[in-house]
């Protein structure tokens, strides 16, 4: 009795396929949530998110001041942050008295997300009476 092995050697290789992609698990693509944006002091604004799951590559906020929906593709500027434990932050110096579209943004090796932009204006300066020191007449 013959047996084919080349038709064995493909079955084998074919269900030894079937069971590595079936039990490879992929990170899911990156979720972010809980965005606050808030001014530290005049024109330095903070960014914080919770981020998840866990294995993200690069994680920032992209900005604008005429897109009211920036992502990394279509904005003013990219600000790359830190993410410990799920929770992400990051820090940009922006132009006082200027309203900005925020958002932020996680990916890793299954994708991107980009979150609902925030629209935000940072505070005008007004100077300290040190920093001026003629008086009012």
């Amino acid at each position: 009795m013959e047996r084919n092995t080349t038709s064995n050697n493909w079955k084998g290789l074919v269900l030894l396929l079937l069971l590595f992609f079936t039990s490879c698990v992929r990170n899911p693509v990156p979720a972010i949530s809980n965005v606050r944006v808030q001014e530290v002091k005049a024109s330095l604004v903070e960014v914080t998110a919770t981020v998840s799951p866990g294995d993200v590559d690069e994680c920032g906020i992209c900005y604008s001041t005429s897109n009211t929906n920036p992502t990394p593709e279509a904005n003013e500027g990219i600000i790359y942050g830190i993410v410990e434990g799920g929770r992400f932050s990051a820090q940009a110096t922006l132009k006082a008295n200027t309203t900005y579209y925020i958002a932020v943004f996680a990916s890793n090796n299954a994708g991107r997300t980009t979150s609902t932009a925030f629209k935000f204006t940072t505070s005008h300066i007004s100077p300290n009476k040190e920093d001026n020191p003629l008086p009012n007449t």
